[in-house]
């Protein structure tokens, strides 16, 4: 299954990075993807307002893997997470 959320005209806080000119506003999209049973893919990017979204270049790739918890178990959790270039 393959989900894609998109936001226009975000303001981005300082903190956070994702390849544009920080103030700016910009369109961001994060695409989910699940592949049964246990893995997910996140894969994010942003272009400046009203700029083409043609390129889907994205800025991070965060993959986790998830598995159930059994009775008073808790699910284990693992994430990775790469920022690609600019």
């Amino acid at each position: 299954m393959i989900s894609r959320t998109t936001n226009v005209e975000v303001l981005s806080p300082p903190t956070f990075y994702n390849g544009l000119p920080e103030g700016e506003p910009f369109d961001s999209w994060n695409e989910t993807e699940w592949v049964a049973p246990a893995n997910i893919k996140f894969t994010m990017g942003a272009v400046q307002t009203g700029a083409s979204h043609v390129t889907d270049a994205p800025y991070m790739v965060q993959s986790h893997c998830i598995t159930p918890g059994d009775g008073d178990e808790q699910p284990l959790f693992l994430g990775l997470l790469t920022h690609l270039p600019a």
